[in-house]
């Protein structure tokens, strides 16, 4: 529980001292760590020869589960950049251009990608994740409505609108439920760029069927892992880096009191500073979390004067998905500490 004297100069002195900090700065991705329910399922040895592109480095640990061992996939993105703003090199494009798959999260997250997709997509199989999952957004919604989600429950009561500035939440690959939704369309993607080249005998085999089945358990098991944990802390509030935890607070019972950074590319305001100082008041925010592509300075000030834990969530990661959603569950248990 967090105590404050309401009284005390305290807060008002640390939004002083955080109004004058320098603008954060992007720093390394870290390694992705193996998950006890990361077991390789049986693959062929060799590369089906179709080029497979995703925008960002989690959507490809989702498509190699698919795929025999050794088959390529390009990461447009660079993970150790935020995902908001990123400015696509003409080289990152010439992939894309030349990709016989392409899978992008959608939601305004990739402007540039889906407007060459838009002009330029024909022959090639894509999958825009929103779509699939039929999540749509605009700049002007306040709101986004899960009731066409399959599986997407409101146990905990918690009444979550997913703003993103003005926007709805493109974290889609944060949630292991729409993760799992989204594998029969890559599926889908892959098959039929395989069927157009010739290049069946994956399919023939069985081998597609048992990779698309050993990768829904994985991410079931991921799912079960998370209800496990995170269920003693149903309504804990934290504080974020930016808008990116949303869907995993809302999916497994966690309140997002308030975040750092309102626009990912902005530096906190004196005034969204006080707000934020009042959240972690007024909500008896447990933890606060920064992000590794970030430099904590604002966090580390924040969570010593409150006098509550700091910890690390990673909206990116690496191209491993299932490393990247242990390494942020254990992070939320350990900085959440006892229930």
């Amino acid at each position: 529980m967090l105590i404050l004297n309401k009284n005390s100069g305290r807060f008002g002195l640390l939004a002083v001292s955080l109004a004058v900090l320098s603008p954060l700065m992007a720093t390394g991705p870290t390694a992705a760590a193996r998950l006890p329910w990361s077991q390789s399922q049986p693959q062929a040895e060799s590369s089906l020869g179709i080029r497979v592109v995703v925008t960002i480095a989690p959507l490809a640990g989702i498509v190699r589960g698919l795929l025999p061992e050794g088959t390529p996939v390009t990461v447009l993105m660079n993970p150790s950049r935020s995902e908001h703003g990123y400015e696509f090199t003409p080289d990152e494009m010439a992939s894309l251009a030349k990709s016989d798959v392409a899978v992008y999260v959608g939601l305004g997250l990739e402007p540039k990608v889906a407007s060459f997709l838009s002009t330029h997509g024909g022959g090639k199989q894509v999958v825009e994740i929103a779509a699939a999952l039929k999540i749509e957004g605009a700049a002007d919604a306040d709101h986004h409505d899960h009731a066409e989600e399959e599986g997407h429950d409101h146990d905990h009561g918690h009444d979550h609108d997913h703003d993103h500035g003005n926007g709805i939440d493109p974290h889609l690959w944060l949630d292991p439920v729409l993760m799992k939704q989204a594998v029969p369309s890559i599926r889908a993607a892959l098959e039929s760029a395989l069927r157009a080249q010739g290049k069946t005998a994956w399919i023939d085999s069985g081998g597609l069927d048992a990779a698309e089945k050993a990768l829904v358990a994985r991410i079931d098991a991921v799912d079960a892992a998370y209800r496990e944990r995170l269920g003693p802390y149903a309504g804990a509030a934290i504080v974020t880096h930016h808008a990116a935890f949303g869907r995993i607070a809302e999916r497994y019972g966690l309140r997002i009191a308030s975040v750092i950074r309102p626009m990912e590319s902005v530096e906190p305001s004196p005034k969204e500073i006080a707000e934020l100082v009042g959240a972690i008041r007024e909500q008896r925010v447990r933890a606060i979390f920064v992000e590794p592509q970030f430099t904590p300075q604002v966090a580390t000030r924040l969570s010593a004067a409150a006098k509550i834990p700091l910890g690390k969530l990673d909206p990116i990661g690496s191209e491993d998905w299932f490393g990247l959603m242990q390494r942020n569950l254990d992070q939320l248990v350990a900085t959440l500490g006892t229930p």
